[in-house]
């Protein structure tokens, strides 16, 4: 719902710099206005945002802020989502760029997070884009974490 593609200056901003998140919430008004204009809401899925978690070389490429950043606008996001769509509109995420291992920390704040703040989404996503990924595998996991969530 938001983006950054890889290689924008440190300045950038992004939802809740400061504790702001006004452009975004203009953002998400403005997207959710025209989704219901244009009718565009069968069979939409939402990803929030792309691989959050992506380092390169010890660079951040889409998410140039801390992990807490993020979750308050992945829960802020669905939850503004709901409220205007209910189920009509899914919700598919996390998008994170690694494979969801139970030992990955990042995996583990998203999941503790999603289910405290009841923004658990409909459908759990990964990029498969590594080449060195099975994908008979990604999929797996991606089942099991889904079903995982409830432990937490």
């Amino acid at each position: 719902m938001w983006g950054a593609d890889g290689g924008q200056s440190a300045n950038a901003s992004y939802p809740g710099d400061n504790g702001d998140f006004s452009d975004y919430d203009n953002y998400l008004d403005h997207v959710i206005h025209d989704m219901k204009v244009h009718e565009m809401i069968d069979e939409v899925y939402i990803e929030v945002w792309n691989e959050p978690d992506l380092v390169y070389q010890g660079v951040a490429l889409f998410w140039n802020r801390d992990e807490a950043q993020y979750l308050q606008m992945w829960g802020r996001c669905v939850h503004r989502f709901r409220a205007e769509f209910g189920n009509q509109v899914l919700i598919s995420g996390p998008a994170s760029a690694y494979e969801p291992f139970i030992n990955n920390t990042w995996w583990n704040d998203w999941a503790q997070f999603v289910v405290q703040n009841d923004s658990v989404p409909d459908q759990v996503s990964i990029p498969v884009c590594l080449t060195d990924v099975d994908d008979r595998h990604e999929i797996s996991t991606c089942g099991t974490w889904r079903a995982e969530l409830v432990i937490f």
